[in-house]
């Protein structure tokens, strides 16, 4: 039987707090514009972080929004040519392309810090501690920091997105309950009576880290992880116990 944990940021006593164990903001210099969509009367933008290389100099030349469904769809070809590879991968509204980069902002480096729920920028220490495990279902990311403005920190960088690639389904939801509106694609978190519904094992890929319902806002681990983390005493998040279909 496994047992699974949702991988959050810890508990702070105010959102001033929050912010001061987590001081980093993404910057969004190049991202997938937004669509307004007639049909939902929705402006959709998502936050996938694809990081798809982009060809130097293509500020100018990036499409802005919101646009209409018709004009995404035209804004996507574009951006397909301004990119350095070639790829079939799906594009959606808000999907952050480009380099990982960062304004560090006043407040404490943490081993784990999560700018955004399920974003999680870890340390060099952090970092070649996972490298040197067997656990499965990461990549490691090298980020640019920019330093904000009064920032006087000394921090050593570097600091790495710790991207999870894994993937697992909660019970009861599938690909079908994710589409929100069939004109623009706009996705949904399917609702839940506790937020944490049982994983179904069958659809896990087994790996250690990984998304939920294709929410990348939402990672999964396994025991393995906690192990890790505790065994290496690393600080700022926590593991909220996870049911799954087998107990």
């Amino acid at each position: 039987m496994s047992l699974f944990y949702n991988l959050d940021e810890a508990k702070y006593s105010s959102d001033g707090a929050a912010r001061k164990a987590n001081p980093l903001y993404q910057i969004r210099d190049y991202d997938v514009p937004a669509i307004n969509c007639p049909v939902c009367k929705t402006i959709w933008k998502g936050r996938r972080r694809l990081y798809l290389p982009v060809r130097p100099g293509s500020e100018s030349e990036w499409p802005k929004g919101p646009l209409s469904v018709e004009n995404w769809k035209i804004a996507v070809k574009k951006i397909r040519g301004l990119l350095e590879i070639d790829t079939n991968v799906e594009l959606r509204p808000g999907d952050i392309l480009g380099k990982p980069k960062f304004e560090l902002l006043n407040g404490t480096i943490n081993d784990l810090m999560f700018p955004f729920p399920g974003q999680v920028i870890v340390t060099a220490d952090v970092a070649t501690a996972l490298q040197q495990s067997p656990l499965q279902g990461i990549e490691l990311m090298p980020i640019e920091i920019v330093k904000a403005k009064g920032n006087n920190s000394t921090y050593a960088l570097p600091l790495f997105e710790l991207r999870v690639k894994g993937h697992g389904w909660r019970e009861g939801v599938d690909e079908s309950m994710l589409i929100s509106c069939p004109q623009c694609g706009r996705t949904k978190n399917p609702k839940s009576k506790s937020g944490l519904e049982p994983l179904d094992e069958t659809r896990w890929d087994g790996t250690d880290f990984f998304n939920v319902d294709h929410n990348p806002n939402v990672i999964a681990v396994t025991s393995r992880v906690k192990e890790f983390l505790e065994q290496h005493q690393f600080s700022n998040y926590r593991l909220i116990p996870w049911a799954s279909s087998t107990g």
